[in-house]
């Protein structure tokens, strides 16, 4: 519940913004209101500045005030005193009411199954669409043409407030949010052998897909190549890469434990703050093209689940000793993780500090025994995790 000293303080400032607001062709003229806006902003950044950054915000104030071309003028010379208030409660009520819940659409690389919805975990599902006739819905449409009998969408549900303007982006909090669920999700999914890299399909877009869950207004998101690239390199596990196949394994992984981690590392309990920080930071590894940057990533990756949260007197000591003991089965195997990992860190150091620029083609065996590594310290992680909740 936001507090009332907060939300008389957004009405003044928003009311005062709006009465003084001056139009030039149905345009405000920024000059005239900045002071009432950085205020207004402000007090919202800091009531909700954890579902929506300043770009929303302003997008969604201008959406507010903008009025149709061919008006001039101040606003309260345009409008009476009851048009005016009317927009503040219009205004107050819309952010009295955030967070609101959104369903954020992933394009999937795989032809649908038949089923209209298959329902993972709370807020993850993957959703079928099918070939419509056109409607505004035209990007969306297109990242379905390839697929003749509709294409399916990892949909996953995240809190927040969007706007329709230029300031939602994939670094706008609902998406990212989301986003972070998709990759734990795809990360998971693919260690634990559910999903695995397959043929990479030509995308006709980049983007990704928003909308209220109450609305049937898709609003498409610009996403980095990579991140698109990569997600249309993942398919199902399944020799057929169908939907049958998915399911089958999917029911099969759920009886396991695949989706009561999920669940688990989805919770907000801070406990597993350092796991998720991890995943994320691996799945970036994964999807940078860049192995240079992507090596560096994964040992953040590995620092993130395995490290020590305050500094120590040797980090590099401490996760090769870690890393020996979660994984290695002899003393023979022990001693040569050891001695991968501290080969892994000196690399990780001269790229850091400067004494080396690229990854060399000689150490790019040392990428593969990184990401080994972490895939195994992540499953003998998950398995702990899952075994102090049984």
């Amino acid at each position: 519940m936001v507090h009332s000293k907060a939300i008389i303080a957004i009405r003044n400032n928003f009311h005062e913004l709006i009465t003084n607001a001056e139009y030039y062709n149905g345009q405000v003229t920024d000059s005239t209101i900045r002071d009432n806006l950085e205020k207004t902003l402000h007090h919202l950044d800091n009531k909700f500045g954890k579902w929506a950054d300043a770009r929303v915000f302003n997008d969604i104030i201008y959406e507010f005030i903008s009025l149709p071309h061919g008006h001039d003028g101040k606003l309260n010379e345009l409008y009476d005193d009851e048009h005016i208030e009317s927009l503040v409660d219009r205004f107050i009520e819309l952010v009295c009411n955030i967070p609101y819940e959104y369903y954020v659409y992933v394009p999937m690389n795989t032809d649908c199954f038949g089923a209209d919805e298959f329902v993972i975990t709370n807020g993850i599902s993957i959703v079928q669409r099918a070939r419509e006739p056109e409607t505004t819905e035209s990007l969306m449409l297109r990242d379905i043409m390839d697929y003749p009998n509709g294409r399916p969408f990892l949909r996953i549900t995240s809190k927040g407030i969007i706007s329709a303007g230029s300031g939602t982006t994939w670094e706008t909090p609902v998406i990212r949010d989301a986003l972070s669920i998709c990759k734990k999700f795809l990360y998971l999914s693919k260690i634990r052998k559910i999903l695995q890299h397959g043929y990479r399909r030509i995308q006709k877009n980049r983007h990704i897909y928003v909308k209220s869950i109450t609305s049937t207004d898709y609003q498409p998101i610009l996403m980095p190549a990579n991140f698109i690239d990569y997600v249309s390199c993942i398919e199902w596990n399944d020799e057929d890469n169908n939907w049958l196949g998915f399911l089958r394994n999917i029911e099969a992984e759920t009886k396991q434990n695949l989706l009561p981690i999920i669940n688990l590392i989805n919770s907000q309990n801070k406990i597993y703050d350092q796991i998720n920080a991890a995943i994320e930071w691996a799945f970036d590894a994964q999807v940078n093209d860049n192995k240079t940057f992507s090596f560096i990533q994964l040992c953040i990756a590995l620092e993130a689940i395995i490290g020590e949260s305050s500094g120590s007197e040797s980090i590099t000591k401490t996760i090769a000793d870690r890393c020996a003991f979660y994984i290695a089965n002899s003393k023979n195997q022990r001693e040569e993780i050891i001695k991968d990992v501290k080969e892994i860190y000196n690399i990780r150091s001269n790229l850091v500090h400067g004494k080396e620029v690229r990854l060399s083609k000689v150490n790019e065996q040392y990428y593969k025994k990184l990401t080994w590594i972490f895939d195994t310290v992540i499953n003998k992680e998950l398995q702990l995790i899952q075994s102090t909740q049984q």
